[in-house]
C-alpha cells in the first residue's frame, strides 16, 4: 500500500523568477533546468538567498514562474497538486488541535485519497508507524519534539501518495544528532517508498549523505552551476576519502576559498590533498 507509483519524472525547463520589492525589481532564478528521474533522491544546495526556497515553491505550484515550465509526467504543473508535496523547515506546519493521527487522517479525507473516516484512521496509522511513530497516534504537537513533528509532516505529505516529495530544510532547526537520526529515516523512508525527493539545505555535508544527484546553485540570481552525480555508494560513511573530494567540489563551486569558514558547514574531518586530485564529478 505505501510504495509510490512509478514511470516518468519531473523536468524544469528554462525557469526564471523576478519579483518587485521596495519599488525595484528582483531576479531571484534564472534559467532554472532540471531532470529529475522517478525514484530519484535529489539535493539542492547554494548560497543563502540564491532562491532555492523559491525553486521549490515554484515547482510545488505556491509561486507562478516569470518565465520556463514544470512538467511532472510530461504534463504542465501549472498550480499546486497532490503530486507534489512540500515539507517545511517550520515545527508548526501541523494543525496543534489534532492529534499526530488527526493531523494525517485530515489530509487523506481533504484529498480524498482514502474514503470514510475509518480507512483514514487506519491508513494514518500505517503512515505513522512508516515514519517510526507507531504509540504517538494520540499525542498533540506540543507533546512531541521537533524531529517528531517533523516526521508526523513528513508522514503526512506521502499519505497523499505524491509523485514528488520537496523538502525545504526541513532539518535545518534540528540538533546535530536528531539530523543525523532523521537523515538516516528519511533515507530508509524514501527507500520503502520509492517517492521521487528533492530535499534542499545548506549543509554540504548533508546533500553528500542524501544525494544521489547534487545541485549546486550560485548566488543570485541562482542558476545551476553544475549537477553533480554522487559517486558514493550506500550507506554513505564519512570517512570514504572521496566523501572529502566532493565536499571539496561544491564547497568551491560555492565560491569559498579552499579551508574558508564562511556560512558553509566544514566537514567534521579533513583531508589534505592537491587540486589536481579533485575528480570532475560534473555531469554537465
Amino acid at each position: 500500500m505505501l510504495q509510490m507509483r512509478a514511470e516518468a519524472g519531473l523536468v524544469v525547463r528554462g525557469l526564471g523568477k523576478r519579483f518587485t520589492a521596495a519599488g525595484r525589481e528582483i531576479a531571484a532564478l534564472e534559467d532554472i533546468s532540471l531532470s529529475v528521474a522517478t525514484g530519484e533522491f535529489v539535493t539542492i544546495i547554494g548560497p543563502s538567498g540564491c532562491g532555492k526556497s523559491t525553486l521549490l515553491r515554484c515547482i510545488g505550484g505556491f509561486e507562478r514562474p516569470t518565465s520556463g515550465t514544470v512538467l511532472v509526467d510530461g504534463r504542465v504543473a501549472a498550480g499546486p497538486g497532490t503530486d507534489r508535496m512540500i515539507v517545511f523547515q517550520s515545527f508548526d506546519q501541523l494543525f496543534p488541535w489534532l492529534t499526530a493521527l488527526e493531523n494525517v487522517a485530515r489530509a487523506l479525507r481533504i484529498t480524498r485519497t482514502v474514503p470514510g473516516v475509518a480507512e483514514s484512521r487506519r491508513a494514518a496509522c500505517a503512515y505513522l508507524e512508516l515514519v517510526g511513530l507507531s504509540g504517538y497516534e494520540d499525542f498533540f504537537p506540543h507533546q512531541l519534539s521537533g524531529g517528531m513533528k517533523q516526521r508526523v509532516a513528513i508522514a503526512r505529505a506521502l499519505s497523499v501518495r505524491p509523485r514528488v516529495l520537496l523538502m525545504d530544510e526541513p532539518f535545518g532547526s534540528l540538533d546535530a544528532l536528531t539530523r543525523t537520526t532523521l537523515q538516516d529515516e528519511l533515507t530508509r523512508i524514501w527507500q520503502e517508498t520509492g517517492v521521487t525527493i528533492l530535499f534542499v539545505t545548506h549543509n554540504i555535508e548533508e546533500a553528500i549523505i542524501l544525494g544521489d544527484q547534487i545541485v549546486v546553485l550560485t548566488a543570485r540570481p541562482g542558476r545551476v552551476a553544475a549537477t553533480l552525480r554522487n559517486p558514493l555508494p550506500r550507506p554513505r560513511s564519512l570517512e570514504a576519502p572521496l566523501f572529502y573530494d566532493l565536499w571539496e567540489t561544491i564547497h568551491n563551486l560555492l565560491g569559498f576559498r579552499r579551508g574558508a569558514r564562511v556560512g558553509v558547514a566544514l566537514p567534521r574531518r579533513r583531508v589534505v590533498f592537491e587540486e589536481a586530485d579533485v575528480p570532475q564529478l560534473a555531469t554537465r
